[in-house]
């Protein structure tokens, strides 16, 4: 293992192997060690071989991972479940303290709990403003911090109650993901299918069931501009293929496009463009 332990003094850790029972390990899950770390810049650890898993909860700042070759970000009330035998690297990823809680743990069913939260790949799981997740890691805290000889069985409980929580918690976000992504592929189908008309924003949130807000929202998150921006494009390169092969007029052209008037369609032209429709049209000639 490789490391640098740049920590606020306030961080601690609860190391429970010597008080493990011959109990706990026959049982479904047990706890190995826990912490709550306030990570300096500087901080990171570079690890693989460990028999173990580990749950990260990050409370802010956030912190970067990479293992099995995929690397993402641990922002803010989210969370990921790792096997400790494989190679990982984690480190602040933030001029701030990343402030995180994690939970070193094995057991008879460790694996599988692992396998089904990460079937689809290892990836963040992030917590609904409502999940209950955050209080039950606090009540496994709690827990370990007063006991000098843990309950094994109310130690399972608590774990496979967090689990389940985390289990459900993922596979509602990834029906969310899911929603997202066909809420975003059916607007672009209905821009690329209805771009010449007077269409709108409101219209197209009204038809994949979202508000305006949250659809403007979901649709930059996914394709990095607003359903505007994407529509305003879409219409541009309509326009640019049919100044490049049809002897159309600028007006008639914008009117094809979408656009009411003729200024319009200039003015927006330019913008994404940096020229006019004209200008374009003779370059394309020339060359």
């Amino acid at each position: 293992m490789y490391s640098d332990f740049s920590l606020d003094f306030d961080s601690r850790t609860y190391g429970l192997e010597p008080v493990i029972t011959p109990l706990a390990q026959k049982l479904p899950l047990y706890i190995t060690s826990i912490g709550h770390y306030f990570a300096r810049e500087k901080y990171f650890t570079e690890r693989a071989g460990y028999s173990n898993y580990i749950l990260f909860l990050t409370l802010s700042g956030r912190g970067y991972f990479k293992t099995k070759n995929t690397e993402f970000y641990l922002n803010k009330n989210q969370l990921i479940l790792l096997n400790c035998n494989d190679d990982t690297l984690y480190k602040t990823a933030c001029d701030d303290v990343w402030e995180f809680k994690f939970i070193h743990f094995e057991g008879s069913s460790a694996k599988e709990y692992h396998d089904i939260i990460n079937a689809g790949g290892v990836s963040p799981v992030m917590l609904d403003k409502y999940s209950d997740i955050q209080s039950r890691i606090s009540d496994i805290f709690k827990t370990c911090e007063k006991e000098h000889f843990l309950p094994d069985v109310k130690i399972c409980s608590e774990m496979v109650g967090l689990i389940s929580s985390i289990i459900l918690e993922k596979n509602a976000s990834d029906d969310n993901i899911k929603r997202h992504q066909n809420a975003v592929t059916c607007a672009i189908e209905y821009i690329k299918e209805n771009f010449y008309q007077n269409i709108k924003v409101s219209e197209i949130s009204k038809i994949v069931n979202f508000s305006e807000y949250y659809f403007i929202k979901t649709f930059k998150n996914y394709t990095g501009t607003t359903p505007h921006e994407y529509l305003s494009n879409y219409r541009i390169t309509t326009a640019k293929l049919l100044l490049s092969t049809t002897d159309l007029t600028v007006t008639d052209i914008a009117v094809k496009v979408g656009f009411s008037d003729a200024n319009g369609f200039i003015k927006s032209f330019k913008k994404i463009m940096g020229t006019t429709p004209l200008k374009y049209r003779n370059h394309f000639v020339r060359n």
